[in-house]
């Protein structure tokens, strides 16, 4: 602002009336043929001088208020990880102080900085920008990163009983917001499934499920009998006398095999029964005893059943003795 100070000179008719105008401090306010005009905040004396005679005026220089702050957004919705530039516009637009001072209500949801707003997690902030006792309000809201899709590092899985396999799961976008997977089994008889771990229970077929949400992605699990590779008799040949028994004993390869059923069975009954490996010789002849896996290998002993030796005589002469 300006003011134009008159100065009247006593005499009227002094001979010299130039006057010669000045101020204290040219900072705060200049002055030109007594126009004084304020510079800056603070107090100055102007003074008009003719020789030794002069008359002073005190000039204070007031601060322009700001009277309002107008952000150019009021309410915005991010993502976390997202930022927007917030633009201030102070009225009027000549304030002394136009030095805004920024703040959020939360700044683990929002952060600002000279009005760009980063969004940090999901929830909801207050921006502020505020000069004096004047200030502007922003609502944000941040709103948490969806996942759009899960792909596993397998779709389809063999296995046999006891065996294990790790799946891994890529979620979409990277910086979603919950990357929390719900890992679940379709029949957890035949597998079971523990942070993508699979592994195989039974024979059948199982579906293993990751989830987030609504987005999930799936791995078909077969899981396979674990074969017979060999079957070995403890025994391979045996002479029994009617009426004798002996207990052969299977040995199964692997010994994981998923169906360990024996079937035992007999060439010649009529020669040497067969239960449960519990071979019985019936009369003299032979006979082949065969342990049967349930995939058709097979093992065999040789049964010879001899007749028996009565005490105090001898076998195959023909001859009696008296």
């Amino acid at each position: 602002e300006s003011i134009s100070l008159t100065a009247t000179i006593t005499p009227e008719n002094a001979t010299n009336k130039t006057i010669t105008w000045s101020s204290s401090d040219s900072s705060v306010a200049t002055v030109s043929k007594g126009k004084v005009t304020a510079v800056a905040v603070g107090k100055a004396t102007i003074t008009a001088q003719i020789g030794n005679v002069k008359a002073e005026c005190s000039v204070t220089v007031n601060p322009i208020d700001v009277t309002s702050i107008t952000l150019s957004q009021t309410s915005v919705t991010l993502s976390a990880g997202e930022s927007i530039s917030l633009t201030a516009t102070i009225t009027p637009e000549n304030a002394t102080n136009k030095t805004i001072t920024w703040s959020s209500s939360d700044s683990s949801v929002a952060t600002v900085s000279k009005g760009k707003v980063t969004a940090v997690a999901v929830g909801k902030a207050t921006i502020t920008a505020q000069i004096g006792n004047v200030k502007a309000e922003c609502s944000v809201t941040v709103n948490p990163i969806d996942v759009t899709s899960i792909t596993l590092s397998q779709t389809s899985v063999t296995l046999s009983a006891g065996e294990s396999v790790s799946l891994t799961a890529t979620i979409t976008p990277e910086n979603a917001t919950n990357k929390t997977i719900t890992w679940s089994s379709s029949d957890s008889g035949v597998a079971t499934v523990s942070n993508g771990k699979v592994t195989a229970v039974a024979v059948g077929k199982a579906t293993i499920t990751a989830q987030i949400g609504n987005v999930k992605a799936e791995c078909s699990v077969t899981v396979n009998p674990i074969d017979v590779t060999s079957i070995t008799l403890s025994q391979t040949s045996v002479t029994l006398s009617a009426g004798e028994s002996i207990s052969l004993t299977a040995t199964i390869t692997p010994e994981n095999a998923t169906n360990k059923t024996i079937t035992w069975s007999s060439s010649d009954s009529s020669v040497a029964t067969v239960s449960n490996g519990k071979v019985t010789a019936v009369a003299v002849g032979k006979a082949t005893i065969t342990a049967k896996a349930s995939n058709g290998l097979s093992s065999t002993c040789n049964i010879e059943v001899i007749r028996n030796t009565p005490p105090g005589g001898s076998e195959g002469t023909g001859e009696v003795e008296w």
